[in-house]
């Protein structure tokens, strides 16, 4: 078992990410950036760079692979509970059932585990190690889409594989990861411009992930209307009725079933008033700490002549993610879990301006190996 500390920074020394680190820089900053500018990658480099950075990542969820945070026993207690035909229900006493969860869809995705028989918490750290690997190639596709440049997508891939926590929660049995990959794949097909019956089912799935996942299609909504100039495409129209169908009905049965169309834990985690958020915001320093790099880099991408307005989405995704999680009231778990959805999206921002300026500096190999360096050093270290 591995033990932490509230902070959850592992030392360098202690982290096999270190060696990654320094793989990172020499492939990156000396061979891809200047072979590959304007040049698409072979596809065999291009998915042995994939590869590597798939193993990187499977490297973390090793290092943390004893760790299994409490909170995720009530997930596998009530999934336990619906194989068993007890229904949603904490409680088998026949007592009136209770909404003592916020994460709908992990829940469900757990029921299999013990329809079948599998152990359940090996069964979890699986299921959570392969939805990371799906993250990081939505990261991948989400840098390339952005774009057009394989090196962005690449390096935020990458870097993404190297952050510390995205190990953690990928084996720590909540639904974190899934959360995180869900709402990258949203922004993908935004970003992408696709519309439809998909869309529409993949934000009503983030949704069922976590509360706040609704957030994705109330800022889908706003593009839209922006967008559009109030003109709604046939696509568009069907993506926002299969969410709003599929969101009601869901709201519906919550209140038949629990009595409320909120669950129990959010009124015990939420808590507002101007005391209440101060210290909302002191308690969350180390994380801004930890991404300080990532808020600096990412404002260039708003810097300069050139507007492309899906950055500035990608900003708005980034910091709505970043205000979200700061609606608990306090995160006592290791490893900043409300606020890592907002990671990938930040890196992406700040891997774009990396890649601008080695293209565009005189001194590219000094620029782009002590941006990367120091980044990266932060990331690991904090």
């Amino acid at each position: 078992m591995v033990n932490f500390s509230v902070k959850m920074i592992p030392f360098v020394s202690a982290n096999p990410s270190v060696f990654a680190l320094i793989v990172l820089i020499v492939v990156f900053g000396a061979i891809i950036f200047p072979l590959y500018k304007g040049r698409r990658m072979s596809g065999r480099l291009k998915w042995i760079l994939v590869a590597s950075g798939i193993v990187i990542y499977f490297i973390q969820a090793l290092f943390y692979f004893g760790y299994f945070v409490d909170d995720a026993f009530i997930s596998l207690r009530y999934a336990e509970s619906l194989a068993g035909g007890y229904g949603l229900n904490f409680n088998r006493d026949g007592s009136a059932p209770v909404e003592g969860y916020s994460n709908f869809l992990w829940v469900v995705m757990e029921v299999p585990a013990f329809l079948v028989g599998l152990e359940p918490v090996i069964y979890v750290k699986v299921m959570g190690v392969v939805l990371g690997i799906v993250g990081l190639l939505l990261v991948y596709r989400l840098g390339l889409v952005m774009s057009g440049d394989e090196r962005v997508g690449l390096l935020s891939m990458w870097m993404v594989a190297l952050v510390p926590m995205y190990g953690l929660w990928s084996v720590g049995g909540l639904e974190t990861v899934l959360y995180m990959v869900l709402g990258v794949l949203v922004v993908v097909m935004w970003m992408g411009g696709g519309s439809g019956w998909l869309l529409g089912l993949v934000m009503l799935l983030v949704s069922l992930a976590r509360n706040e996942g609704l957030a994705y299609f109330l800022i889908w909504v706003v593009m839209v209307i922006v967008g559009g100039r109030g003109r709604l495409r046939r696509g568009e129209i069907i993506c926002g009725l299969v969410f709003i169908v599929g969101y009601i009905g869901y709201e519906v049965w919550r209140v038949i079933y629990f009595g409320d169309i909120l669950p129990n834990t959010f009124y015990a985690k939420v808590r507002f008033g101007w005391g209440v958020m101060v210290g909302k915001v002191f308690s969350k320093a180390s994380f801004y700490y930890y991404i300080s790099p990532l808020m600096i880099l990412a404002v260039g991408n708003f810097l300069g002549g050139e507007r492309d307005r899906r950055w500035v989405w990608l900003g708005v995704v980034a910091l709505s993610m970043g205000f979200l999680s700061g609606l608990a009231y306090r995160e006592w778990m290791p490893g900043w879990r409300y606020s890592l959805p907002m990671v990938p999206f930040l890196v992406v921002l700040a891997v774009n301006v990396i890649v601008r300026v080695y293209d565009k500096s005189e001194m590219r190999y000094g620029v782009a190996l002590v941006v990367i360096f120091v980044m990266f050093m932060h990331l690991l270290v904090g």
